[in-house]
């Protein structure tokens, strides 16, 4: 479904992003990449997106290169799915190279537990920056699950 958070955390992760970048003392040598996605806060559209990810080397990029203005595309003031449904493009691995080495998400508290379930057992680092449900604070069945948020 649609989630409104979603959009003005991309927002402030992109700004983060390239801070980040345009700081040589933060990370030397390295240059951060993000694959924008939507998980549309459901479990299994995030599960699948980071299956697709993981193992078929493809990404479902959410409106990439677009701002925010384009986002709205029918101009009533509001974002919804249905305006940015047509705004994915699917990616491979020519397109996403190296590969991805850490999730950022899914914003969702169900929806993170099934996705940081699967990333645990692929050893892949999650964070999420809203995902708050207390189980994930379970190291033993979430260790590679983090957020930037209280449970």
């Amino acid at each position: 479904g649609d989630w409104d958070a979603g959009l003005s955390m991309r927002i402030g992760a992109q700004i983060v992003l390239e801070e980040v970048n345009r700081n040589p003392a933060l990370l030397p040598g390295y240059e951060l990449k993000v694959v924008w996605q939507d998980g549309l806060c459901l479990k299994s559209a995030g599960t699948e997106l980071f299956h697709q990810n993981l193992f078929d080397k493809t990404y479902k990029a959410f409106a990439p290169g677009r701002n925010l203005s384009e986002l709205d595309a029918d101009g009533d003031g509001t974002i919804t799915t249905a305006d940015t449904a047509p705004m994915f493009e699917v990616w491979g691995a020519d397109r996403v190279s190296p590969d991805p080495v850490g999730f950022l998400g899914p914003g969702c508290s169900g929806a993170a537990m099934d996705t940081a379930a699967l990333a645990s057992a692929a050893r892949f680092p999650m964070v999420s920056a809203s995902a708050s449900r207390p189980a994930l604070s379970d190291r033993s069945t979430y260790p590679h699950f983090f957020r930037t948020i209280m449970p």
